[in-house]
């Protein structure tokens, strides 16, 4: 969205409200394959709720980590995400080509709660013949000055941003690319970030329904933090700690639990909101991923509150690498978090 058709050699680019993720994908013999994957942090609040607040430190994290790949200025992909980036699912009248633009326009007042005069506005057509004489189609929309500033801050670390699409719409790339999706299956894909959790249900095709949760692996810093009375550097050792530790302090189980608790209560909310006016579309199944996926016990805390199967989102069920070059203890370290950049790459091959 909000874009032109993609180039070869175009890079993905994920920038995150934690850290900087940058993707190459090739393509060969045997499918795509990953040519170089990075990702360095970002220093605390210089993105918050998908908005640029350190532009500084954003650019110089672009810089630093295009440094580490040896990858020169060159067309990329990006995305954006929060409050202020508008995606509706809706149908319209059909109305000859020549005024479908100024059709969706009129439309689109109904659902955007800005001024249309401070928004840039795409769509894309899902179902040229949809029920009742209806087009069916996905609308996007954000605010100009909050698009002009992504732009701005990715232009000024020396790259081209040709395309510009949505987390969520690249994460149901990467779905479609590693996973056999059947006719009349509904999926819950469930990025869960840093500081916000992205939700996108599709079918075998398209997207349904799309939104951003303001919670995240933060929030489980933050109750840990409370809970024993630490710092937030602490706190964060802590939780990256009971990711892989067999042994989990009490005080920070129960403050997993608890985050757990939340995001599962939130999920379920947007799932009731969907299900309420598409009883049609079933949901099967829930993948996950993201940096915050991997809390003990999250998969079936959610498996039990959302009352569906939960997997994992793997971005390399069917993208290959290069193992002379990627271990399979890294690829395994990543697979969480590779989701949307590699989901942005693909730009390249559609």
């Amino acid at each position: 969205m909000f874009g032109i058709s993609a180039k070869q050699n175009i890079v993905g680019l994920d920038v995150g409200s934690n850290a900087v993720k940058i993707v190459e994908l090739e393509k060969k013999r045997g499918g795509l394959h990953l040519a170089s994957f990075g990702a360095v942090g970002l220093p605390e609040d210089s993105i918050v709720d998908g908005e640029v607040l350190n532009h500084t430190s954003v650019v110089d994290s672009i810089k630093t980590l295009a440094n580490e790949l040896n990858i020169a200025a060159s067309p990329v992909c990006t995305s954006v995400c929060g409050s202020s980036l508008i995606v509706k699912h809706i149908s319209i009248p059909k109305v000859p080509l020549r005024e479908l633009d100024d059709q969706i326009y009129w439309e689109a007042e109904q659902y955007i709660p800005f001024d249309m005069a401070e928004i840039n506005m795409d769509y894309e057509i899902v179902n040229a013949d949809g029920d009742h004489g209806q087009i069916e189609l996905i609308l996007v929309a954000a605010k100009k000055d909050f698009i002009e500033k992504r732009l701005t801050t990715i232009r000024d670390a020396g790259f081209d941003p040709q395309i510009l699409d949505v987390d969520a719409f690249a994460l149901a790339n990467i779905y479609w690319e590693n996973y056999d999706v059947s006719e009349n299956t509904f999926s819950v894909l469930i990025d869960l970030g840093a500081a916000m959790t992205k939700i996108n249900i599709v079918t075998q095709e398209t997207t349904l329904f799309m939104r951003d949760i303001a919670v995240g692996g933060k929030n489980l810093t933050q109750e840990i933090q409370d809970k024993l009375g630490v710092s937030f550097e602490e706190a964060e050792i802590l939780k990256i700690d009971a990711a892989t530790s067999e042994q989990i302090p009490k005080e920070v189980l129960e403050a997993i639990n608890t985050v757990s608790e939340n995001i599962g209560l939130e999920l379920r909310r947007s799932l009731d909101f969907f299900i309420a006016s598409n009883a049609d579309y079933p949901i099967t199944g829930a993948y996950v991923c993201g940096g915050a996926c991997k809390m003990p016990g999250l998969t079936s805390a959610l498996e039990d509150m959302l009352g569906l199967p939960v997997y994992y989102l793997n971005p390399f069920e069917r993208i290959g690498y290069n193992s002379q070059v990627y271990n399979d203890e890294f690829i395994a370290a990543i697979a969480s978090s590779a989701a949307v950049p590699m989901g942005l790459a693909m730009r390249n091959f559609e």
